[in-house]
This record gives C-alpha cells, structure tokens and sequence, in this order.
C-alpha cells in the first residue's frame, strides 16, 4: 500500500475535506504551495479510481502548463 494522509475538514462552514500531499510525492512531482491539482474521478467495477493531474501554476505561461500525472486506485465499499 502506498502512502497515508489523514482528511480534515477544509473549513468549519464547509463539507469539503483537506488532506496532505506526502512529502515523498511532492518531491518526485517537483510540487511546490500555490500550484494546482485537477482531480478526475470514475468508478470501474468495484473500485474509485483518483486520477491527480499536478498543474504547475504562477511559475510558467498558462499556454505551458506542464501536467503530471499520478492514479491512485481506492475500493469503493469503504464509501458506501
């Protein structure tokens, strides 16, 4: 299994959740605070798949946005 975060509540008037991209990630990706991360979601079969697409922002031209890529695969029962 891969990493582990922890979701906490983004605020205390919203339903929304935050979680911590693991350091081990953010290195690999070259992450760094004010970029953006574009979730795509489905459902195959019995599992959710998360598909996080790093977007580099305020550091080059939108016209070259470079993209990164990382799938994350969860089962959907423990979200029923």
């Amino acid at each position: 299994m891969g990493e582990t975060t922890q979701l906490t509540k983004a605020t205390s008037k919203s339903d929304s959740l935050r979680t911590t991209v693991p350091a081990g990630i953010v290195k690999q990706f070259g992450m760094r605070e004010g970029d953006a991360v574009d979730w795509n979601i489905k459902i195959k079969g019995s599992k959710l798949i998360i598909e996080i697409k790093h977007i580099k922002q305020g550091r080059i031209p939108i016209s070259e946005k470079k993209e990164r890529t990382r799938k994350t695969t969860l089962d959907t029962a423990s979200f029923q």
